[in-house]
């Protein structure tokens, strides 16, 4: 029964892996066809699967910029290079949308040492997931076949093997719980409102402080309830709602 289970568990992986990949294969020739809303649609489908990787916000950023949809095209591009600092194709495709905005960003074209670290791990927490999965299922397996065989050599070999497998399933474990906080965690976000009135003050009855438009990052240096307050390198400071921005 124990063995029917670890395989039933590394087949249900391997399908799920596969269905990912089946999706992402539709989504590219929607795109190439001139599908854009299709391709969309079904590059979200594995997003909301919990799939990262910089080739799919990529791809999405190329979607919502031929659909002129400017601030995704750039959150998508912002993600892209997040996952993959140094990126050409990225930086080639953030620096034509952002021709789009009214307001211009900066590209920062450098390459961290903490993000050169996050590029080499993979920077895939779903990844580093499914390999913490399949080790813990071998190892499972190997505690199986010492259980029940009676080989004393197998035996002693399968437990080593079983027990010598928990590392990588931890170390998996442990990377991708990192990653993920990595990718959640941001301090800067893409202004979606067509335009937006920043305040000097977390308040709507503070006096204005300067106008941002859609496709413009900001730097979020504080929060405050509903409110964010965004400093720019020229020393303009400023609060925005939460609802007028996407965290990249």
């Amino acid at each position: 029964m124990l063995r029917n289970s670890l395989l039933l568990i590394l087949g249900l992986c391997c399908l799920l892996a596969q269905a990912s990949a089946d999706l992402f294969d539709n989504a590219n020739e929607a795109y190439t066809a001139g599908e854009f809303d299709k391709a969309t649609a079904l590059y979200d489908s594995i997003l909301k699967q919990g799939n990262y990787s910089w080739e799919l916000q990529f791809n999405l950023g190329n979607c919502h910029y031929q659909l002129n949809n400017v601030p995704e095209a750039v959150l998508h591009f912002e993600k892209a290079l997040k996952l993959n600092p140094g990126e050409e194709d990225i930086l080639i495709n953030l620096e034509l949308a952002n021709a789009r905005c009214v307001d211009k960003n900066s590209i920062d074209k450098s390459i961290r040492i903490s993000a050169w670290v996050s590029q080499l791990l993979g920077f895939a927490p779903n990844a580093w997931a499914w390999t913490a999965i399949f080790c813990f299922a071998l190892s499972m397996t190997c505690f199986a076949a010492f259980y029940y065989n009676s080989n004393g050599k197998l035996k002693r070999l399968m437990f080593v093997v079983g027990v010598f497998m928990l590392l990588p399933t931890a170390v998996s474990f442990a990377l991708s719980a990192m990653q993920t906080k990595t990718i959640v965690q941001s301090n800067y976000a893409i202004v979606f409102t067509p335009s937006v009135t920043l305040k000097s003050s977390p308040s709507e009855q503070s006096s204005n402080a300067f106008v941002l438009h859609e496709g413009s990052k900001i730097f979020i240096r504080n929060q405050e309830n509903d409110w964010l307050e965004v400093q720019f390198s020229d020393g303009k400071v400023g609060w925005i709602q939460k609802v007028d921005v996407k965290f990249i």
